[in-house]
């Protein structure tokens, strides 16, 4: 029985806090927004907002609480009432985009509270700023199709549309109109075929709440498509190098507007600096075509730049030459250095003459320098050798150097001979020919080439050419042989009983023979076949040399020795005695 009541008394409390808590559920207020409170999502173009409300019962106090888009939550704010039931509050605020919302207490027989929806509202109340960046104010084009760049600029609400508007007879007119424009950012609008005339420019934008404004400075546009200016045909290409003092400049240009009232020509050092200024007035010059020139005199080795402005009633206007800030042009009038030298200026007729020239210049780092490096030295003589030098100006300058040319000491033959003009000389003797250990060369007759052995000169020439045989000359004691096509002799040059060289005769071809003439290190020299100068008696065949002598008296003895060898052997068999046979 006990127990039974027990659970009788825990659902009676369970009932009682579920019947509470639907009463709380229920009796909850509710917030009816009521005019002028802002609406959600709305725009205001004053500094302040009227808050107020209603709710379906009575209330004892109300908080509001508001927020920006910057700061952090402003509040809570007590609100004011009239009634228990209706609530208000007026607030001055800046320009921000905020969001509201109320907590609403109730605290008759039990105490609760709740909060309303979150509202939205933007209080925006300055003007847009539109602009025109290009073109600037008093502009002068030469084109009839213009490039206009503007912008509007709202820092709250957002830019809506933006236009740029025109000024052509006294009357504003939108021109073109940009509905997608951001706040802050450039729109570029290319106007075509505008006419030739004076016009002003303006820009008017609308923000977002309905604030608009048409922009502070208009633009003043001359648009003067038949003036023009060029450089006329006297006046230097750009980039030009003169080796003069002076700088002309002459221009062509016309206006048929009237507009232009001056022209300056300007000179100035490449880095900027102005040399001079001149100045024409409309009064120095006829109505509508001219041209006119200026010369700048007695200036100075460097680099300038030279142009010139036509002057409008409203500005000035840059010439239409298409070159930028105008020509570059330099200036020298000095000739460049020269340094010449040749080495030796007094030679033997084919020998070989060294020369140099290096020249220096103050603009040009590398001027052209023309010069014979081994002049020729074929004929006897005195003769001048020149050095030609320019720079990239043209300024020229030029050296001589005089050599002369002495008689060659030619080769003799050993009974006294006749000397040889040597024609030609190649030089080989750069080093000594046991560090080259061959030297190849084409002769032709009178032709000879220069070696070095152990820091000493020789030649060796060719005296005489066949199609199949080369007379040589190996000097300085001279030393003749005729080779035949692949035959190789070799010669003692230095008097050591050693070879020094060989000389092989390769080919003959167009004249010249192909000789190889290699170094020889270490090898005796073997009598019967060293080559000496040859004598009278050799060259005419009068005697027969002790040599060929010698040779002949062994031949005889050993076919003497082996006749004799024969007849003792044939004597022997003969006087041999025969054996009987017995039967």
């Amino acid at each position: 029985m006990k127990k039974v009541k027990k659970n009788l008394m825990f659902s009676l409390i369970a009932g009682i806090l579920i019947i509470l808590s639907l009463i709380f559920v229920l009796a909850l207020p509710t917030i009816t927004v009521d005019d002028p409170t802002p609406a959600n999502n709305t725009n205001q173009t004053q500094n302040w907002s009227y808050f107020n409300f209603t709710s379906d019962e009575n209330l004892d106090m109300t908080y509001l609480y508001l927020h920006n888009n910057t700061a952090p939550a402003a509040g809570p704010r007590n609100m004011s009432n009239d009634s228990q039931t209706h609530w208000y509050l007026n607030l001055t605020l800046d320009e921000y985009a905020y969001n509201w919302t109320v907590q609403m207490v109730n605290t008759s027989n039990l105490t609760h509270s709740t909060n309303s929806s979150m509202y939205y509202f933007t209080i925006d109340y300055t003007d847009p700023t539109p602009k025109i960046n290009v073109p600037v104010d008093n502009y002068n084009s030469t084109s009839v199709n213009v490039t206009f760049v503007l912008n509007c600029t709202d820092a709250t609400s957002g830019v809506q549309y933006l236009e740029l508007w025109s000024n052509f007879s006294g009357t504003w007119a939108y021109n073109q109109t940009n509905n997608s424009v951001h706040s802050g950012v450039n729109w570029n609008i290319t106007v075509n075929g505008i006419t030739d005339g004076y016009y002003l420019w303006g820009a008017y934008c609308n923000d977002s709440v309905g604030n608009n404004n048409y922009s502070i400075e208009n633009r003043t546009l001359l648009v003067d498509s038949n003036a023009s200016i060029s450089y006329g045909a006297a006046t230097e290409a750009n980039f030009s190098n003169k080796t003069h003092n002076w700088v002309y400049m002459n221009l062509s240009f016309s206006d048929t507007l009237n507009s232009i009232i001056n022209l300056t020509y300007i000179l100035s050092y490449e880095n900027g600096s102005v040399v001079n200024t001149t100045i024409l007035n409309k009064t120095n010059f006829g109505p509508s075509n001219w041209t006119l020139g200026v010369n700048w005199t007695s200036l100075g080795e460097y680099n300038y730049t030279y142009n010139a402005t036509l002057g409008s009633v409203n500005g000035y206007k840059a010439n239409t030459s298409g070159e930028g800030v105008g020509r570059l042009i330099s200036l020298d009038v000095t000739n460049p250095l020269i340094t010449h030298s040749c080495t030796p200026t007094s030679v033997i007729c084919g020998e070989e003459i060294d020369c140099t020239c290096t020249a220096a210049d103050g603009h040009d780092a590398s001027p052209t320098v023309t010069y014979t490096i081994h002049p020729s030295t074929s004929s006897i003589g005195s003769y001048s050798t020149s050095c030609n030098v320019t720079d990239y100006f043209g300024n020229a300058a030029q050296s001589n150097v005089t050599y002369t040319i002495n008689t060659p000491a030619g080769g003799s033959s050993g009974g006294g001979g006749s000397s040889t003009e040597w024609t030609t000389t190649f030089i080989a003797d750069d080093k000594n020919l046991d560090e080259k250990v061959l030297i190849t060369n084409q002769l032709g007759e009178n032709h000879r080439v220069r070696i070095k052995i152990d820091g000493e000169q020789h030649y060796i020439g060719i005296l005489d050419l066949t199609s199949t045989t080369a007379k040589i000359q190996v000097s300085s004691t001279p030393q003749e042989a005729t080779l035949n096509l692949k035959e190789t002799k070799k010669f003692d040059v230095t008097d050591d009983g050693y070879y020094d060289l060989s000389v092989t005769l390769n080919s003959i071809a167009n004249n010249k023979a192909d000789l190889t003439i290699k170094s020889i290190v270490d090898e005796k020299v073997v009598e019967e076949e060293k080559v000496t100068t040859p004598t009278e008696e050799e060259v005419t065949g009068e005697e027969t040399t002790p040599t060929e002598k010698k040779s002949l008296v062994w031949l005889w003895i050993v076919l003497g020795v082996i006749a004799a060898i024969i007849v003792f052997l044939v004597l022997l068999f003969a006087l041999k005695p025969k054996k009987r046979r017995y039967r």
